[in-house]
């Protein structure tokens, strides 16, 4: 999940099993996983695939509301071109 390949794999295995995301979960929460969850948030921010935004938006909330190790901040926002006039 950390390299964020093959991500409707992983979200359709853990729509399909819910014991298996409850493993995914209880990982990305875990103490082991510290260094992975700014990496996961981001991705999932930043790169959801189009037919997987209920899968980021999940991800997204779980590590923002974890409130475990560093504090996730937000992306930073990106200003719009100036228009042509």
């Amino acid at each position: 999940m950390v390299a964020w390949k093959d991500v409707e794999t992983i979200a359709w295995d853990m729509q399909q099993n819910a014991d298996y995301k409850k493993f995914i979960h209880r990982h990305l929460l875990s103490p082991a996983a510290k260094d992975d969850r700014q990496s996961v948030y981001s991705r999932a921010k930043a790169s959801c695939p189009l037919t997987q935004g209920a899968f980021c938006a999940e991800l997204v909330d779980l590590l923002r509301d974890a409130g475990k190790g560093p504090s996730l901040a937000p992306l930073p926002s990106i200003p719009a071109p100036p228009s042509a006039k």
